[in-house]
């Protein structure tokens, strides 16, 4: 059996299995906390997206066109979810009242446009533009709350956007340490660390009441 490309499937699946097994990590440590039951939901789009991605590039010689495209398409809308909750979870984290339901309302226009987008074109830089947008405004919010003092674990997301931005650099910059260790498998890499620091933010983040700062 002749894969396509091996090593990017087997770091995406790599990537994938990290993820779940934060998931069941964050799993018993929901309860009563949004901004957390958001996260789970955002890391595991993640892993559905690693998932997706990493069976289409590892059998797209025996998948053929259509199936191949369907799963690629899976990966770009996961993504988008992951992109979603992670401003869901801002909205939970550090707003309230009419502000929280200003970003919510926000989040969802902005799903929306992507899912057409993808409708339209199956490029990668669509995720990285959809993303990109919403993890800078999560840096500003957790980089915010860091230079306060406040929500516990913004230092360690924030960290992880700063890591997903330079993973996503080396994506698109294509540079390779090795035929089988390419830009794809070094992006898969890197954000098993920047999952990694997701999770750790996850677990110390609680929701933002009506009378907290």
């Amino acid at each position: 059996m002749q894969l396509s490309e091996p090593s990017v499937m087997a770091t995406d699946y790599i990537l994938a299995a990290f993820g779940i097994f934060l998931l069941a990590r964050l799993w018993p440590r929901l309860a009563g906390h949004k901004t957390r039951v958001l996260w789970l939901l955002a890391l595991a789009c993640g892993s559905v997206a690693a998932i997706a991605g990493g069976t289409m590039h590892g059998f797209q010689l025996m998948l053929g066109e259509t199936a191949a495209e369907a799963l690629w398409l899976a990966t770009l809308l996961a993504m988008g979810g992951f992109s979603f909750f992670l401003l869901l979870s801002l909205a939970f984290s550090h707003l309230t009242d009419s502000w929280r339901t200003l970003l919510i309302t926000i989040a969802v226009i902005k799903l929306a446009i992507y899912i057409g987008l993808t409708s339209i074109s199956r490029e990668f830089l669509l995720v990285i533009g959809d993303y990109g947008v919403a993890m800078l405004v999560a840096l500003g919010f957790h980089g915010a709350s860091q230079l306060r003092g406040k929500r516990p674990g913004s230092a360690a997301i924030s960290l992880g956007i700063l890591l997903t931005f330079v993973s996503s650099g080396v994506q698109i910059s294509g540079f390779s340490l090795h035929q089988y260790f390419n830009n794809n498998d070094i992006f898969h890499v890197l954000q098993m660390g920047a999952t990694y620091l997701f999770y750790r933010g996850a677990l110390a983040l609680t929701d933002r009441s009506a009378k907290s700062a």
